[in-house]
């Protein structure tokens, strides 16, 4: 018997006067995946950080059917094409090996902020793409730095390149 005198419970049926559970039918997906707050991503670190250093991204985003892909492109390589930046599918941004002994992570080595493209994608196959920039700052002494990053949000989108 399905919902018999009582309110509608979505995904459950009554038997013999107990909740029972049911499948529930594929959330609709409407739109696109989105960044909370944000058209553009800017972080700002100083020089001098581990390989593995992360800055999670993934309160930034959301989803009616949840997020199943995050990918950052374009993005800054050494001379033998390894990238200085990896993101996971759970939003994290890690600094690797290729960017803790690279330019990626010393300010006195040449380019101190780029500009790559941060797209996040949905189960349905929607996505959205937004600028993603990072900055190295100079630091006063050269000991290991772990400080969490200064991550600006700039709702207009302009004005975040450097």
């Amino acid at each position: 018997m399905r919902y018999p005198n009582g309110p509608f419970y979505p995904g459950v049926v009554i038997e013999d006067g107990e909740l029972v559970p049911q499948p529930v039918e594929t959330i609709k997906d409407v739109a696109p995946p989105y960044f909370i707050g944000t058209t553009g991503i800017r972080l700002s670190y100083h020089e001098n950080h581990p390989e593995g250093w992360i800055w999670p991204l993934a309160d930034m985003a959301d989803d009616d059917i949840g997020i199943t892909e995050w990918r950052l492109t374009e993005t800054p390589t050494d001379n033998n094409g390894d990238p200085y930046y990896y993101i996971d599918n759970e939003g994290t941004v890690y600094m690797t090996a290729a960017g803790a002994d690279g330019e990626a992570d010393d300010f006195e080595l040449g380019d101190n902020h780029w500009k790559m493209k941060l797209t996040i994608s949905d189960a349905s196959g929607k996505s959205t793409t937004i600028p993603f920039y990072t900055r190295v700052l100079d630091s006063v002494d050269e000991s290991v730095h772990d400080e969490v990053p200064v991550i600006d949000i700039d709702p207009s989108g302009d004005n975040l390149f450097f």
